[in-house]
């Protein structure tokens, strides 16, 4: 009888150990996919804001005469709109994986979509009102004042950049 309680201790600790190198790879695993997760969504969101700030450049490289194509538009509003989807996709997943992110990100996605006053909705919003501006036309002639916020897009989109950085 003693033996018989001896061989099921050892069968025990044996399966104990067993699951918990189990349990150590899966969560390895998970973490790898998390990390793997957080570095593609940081290099989209830097693509993006590359992309944005080179097409920015050249529209408004010659300050007094800076025009702007409805493609030009369109493309900024294809980009931003990649931008939104990417930070509240992302958001999404981090609400089953990691609460602080989470939060912190949503920290990030409130400040930035409704609370700066050049934010994420009202940037669409501009890049409407530009299309409806050229109509027809080939191009539009930006004012100073349009010179200036696609300038503060940009800003607006560097300090994403940075909070996210700072959140993850």
């Amino acid at each position: 009888m003693k033996k018989l309680i001896k061989w099921e201790t050892i069968i025990l600790m044996f399966l104990v150990i067993l699951l918990l190198f189990y349990t150590i790879g899966i969560n390895s695993k998970h973490k790898r996919y998390i990390d793997e997760d957080k570095e593609q969504f940081i290099s989209k969101i830097d693509s993006l804001i590359d992309k944005s700030k080179d097409k920015i450049d050249s529209i408004i490289t010659n300050n007094d005469e800076a025009y702007i194509k409805d493609e030009d538009i369109e493309i900024l509003m294809m980009y931003h709109h990649d931008l939104k989807r990417s930070v509240f996709g992302f958001k999404k997943k981090t609400k089953y994986i990691n609460k602080d992110v989470s939060d912190g990100l949503q920290k990030v996605w409130d400040k930035y979509n409704y609370e700066e006053e050049i934010n994420l909705e009202d940037t669409i919003i501009y890049y409407e009102d530009l299309l409806k501006r050229i109509g027809n036309k080939e191009n539009l002639m930006l004012k100073d004042e349009d010179v200036h916020t696609l300038k503060g897009i940009y800003e607006l989109y560097i300090e994403i950049r940075k909070d996210i950085n700072k959140v993850i």
